[in-house]
């Protein structure tokens, strides 16, 4: 093509072809990218705060407190599940019934059908608005004689949606120019602000009902036996306490899992009564301590009468998730005579409530004791016999195991030859 044709092209507005990838193409990215991180960062933000104001409110009733338990954010999330739904559902609810009546409205107005009747609706709208703004204000400062919890919280926000719509309705009638952008936008943020407010003690209205619940249904959680090197005096109601033999002298039972996180078990006895102000124990996790966990049933009873729960549906306690594995060795003591063996027997069980993988068993002065046991099911267990030629020594084997998202446990025992 000549620079005759080029500039004939030209005259005629044919513009060059852009060639991709410059600056344009990456400045377009960058924007779409932005456009998808900000507003997933904003929801996280929002579903954290609501999600640790249900925590709170949950682990307060028990006397706890969510920085005590040091949970993750994708734990305060998954939390944030159950106190946002209803609030979400409602605010697209009213949103939709709002929309309709707007378009009624409009209709009627376009249409001229009963300019009397939208003077009734503006004027009824302006008394409704005055009415529940008053209402919510004496709320917030907790001087009406009823105790509105979140719901009173609404009630501004509603006040001022209806002010500001009969406001808009009254310029219309009249022929004046409608409210500016900057006056919709501060009513905007007013009434997000009430949402926010009302949703955030929906949430902790949530997590008490939901710690009311497992108060009157404790035996939703694992069943906790504790064996301890030393006397822990765990004082609790319906705990015991039994002296035992060998490595671990005390038994402790009566106990129920609340929560493990960062090697501390959180230990609530069986019969936990707020009234009494009962304790919730916090036993670190270390050689000194050994747990078996049973699967929860229905013979607890708690101190929390069920019929004293909050009418409102919530969403079911989900106990908390412990990966665990023990090993033990027998017999702890025996006599070999000089050039015998020394026969052990070695049991894996899964005391944990998860499965477990890569299973393997280590004993570095047996290694005819060594195994890749590799799948144990919850409540499962591998028993095996296996032998040792030596003199004097102290045996110990070691097995490890792989729970969820990789996390590695291990219990260790020791048997003495003589």
């Amino acid at each position: 093509m000549g620079d005759g044709d080029y500039d004939r092209r030209m005259a005629e507005g044919d513009a060059p072809l852009k060639t991709s990838g410059g600056p344009s193409a990456y400045g377009s990215g960058v924007q779409a990218i932005a456009a998808i991180v900000a507003p997933t960062t904003l929801l996280t933000a929002i579903a954290f705060y609501f999600g640790w104001t249900r925590t709170a409110a949950f682990d307060g009733y028990f006397g706890l407190t969510p920085s005590l338990i040091d949970y993750s954010t994708r734990e305060y999330v998954l939390y944030s599940l159950a106190p946002l739904f209803l609030p979400v559902a409602t605010v697209f609810a009213i949103l939709i019934a709002l929309a309709l009546g707007h378009a009624f409205v409009k209709r009627t107005f376009d249409e001229d059908l009963n300019r009397r009747g939208l003077e009734r609706i503006r004027d009824a709208a302006a008394v409704a608005g005055v009415l529940l703004f008053a209402v919510g204000a004496l709320a917030a400062f907790g001087a009406l004689p009823i105790h509105t919890d979140y719901v009173g919280s609404l009630f501004p926000a509603v006040g001022v949606v209806l002010l500001v719509y009969s406001v808009a309705l009254r310029h219309r009638l009249r022929g004046e120019p409608p409210l500016s952008a900057g006056a919709h936008a501060v009513v905007g943020l007013f009434v997000a602000l009430c949402l926010f407010w009302a949703a955030g003690l929906y949430a902790g209205s949530v997590g008490r009902s939901q710690a009311h619940d497992l108060a009157a249904h404790l035996d939703r959680l694992p069943g906790v036996t504790l064996f301890s090197k030393d006397d822990l005096q765990l004082d609790g109601a319906g705990v015991t306490e039994e002296s035992v033999c060998c490595n671990y002298r005390f038994e402790y039972q009566g106990l129920r899992l609340f929560s493990e996180n960062g090697g501390i078990l959180y230990l609530i006895p069986n019969q936990w009564d707020p009234a009494e102000s009962s304790s919730v124990f916090a036993i670190t996790d270390d050689d000194t301590i050994r747990i078996e966990l049973a699967q929860g049933d229905q013979s607890v009873q708690s101190g929390a009468s069920a019929a004293e729960s909050p009418a409102f549906p919530t969403a079911p306690f989900t106990p908390p998730t412990v990966t665990r594995i023990r090993l033990s060795l027998t017999p702890k003591s025996q006599s070999v005579p000089p050039g015998g063996s020394a026969r052990f027997v070695i049991r894996v069980v899964n005391v944990g409530n998860v499965k477990l993988t890569f299973v393997t068993v280590v004993d570095p002065l047996a290694p005819a004791c060594n195994r890749k046991l590799k799948l144990l099911a919850v409540g499962a267990s591998r028993s095996y016999a296996c032998k040792l030629s030596t003199a004097q020594l102290s045996n110990v084997a070691t097995a490890t195991a792989k729970g969820p998202k990789r996390r590695t446990v291990s219990s260790s025992d020791r048997a003495i030859v003589r």
